[in-house]
């Protein structure tokens, strides 16, 4: 019973199984609008915060794998001489 529970996909992952490419084109439409209204008002700061939290946000949600790959290649940079 256990492991067709863990087995089982959420509604999390239906979800972006079915929609993700189009959360994703949401997402940088959102992005652009915002960007643009920013730098119409001549608010930088608010423009430069903002497309720094996007791109957090986008790697953070879009691809995760991306930063298990960085963080490992990052720990045998660092501490190659020690893991000999």
């Amino acid at each position: 019973m256990i492991t067709t529970f863990l087995a089982a996909q959420g509604p999390g992952s239906k979800l972006l199984e079915s929609g993700g490419s189009e959360i994703g084109s949401i997402f940088l439409l959102l992005c652009i609008g915002l960007s643009v209204w920013f730098f119409y008002q001549r608010a930088f700061t608010k423009f430069l915060t903002f497309i720094l939290f996007a791109i957090f946000v986008s790697v953070f949600v879009f691809q995760p794998d991306f930063l298990k790959t960085l963080g490992e290649n990052g720990f045998e940079w660092l501490f190659s001489a020690w893991i000999k």
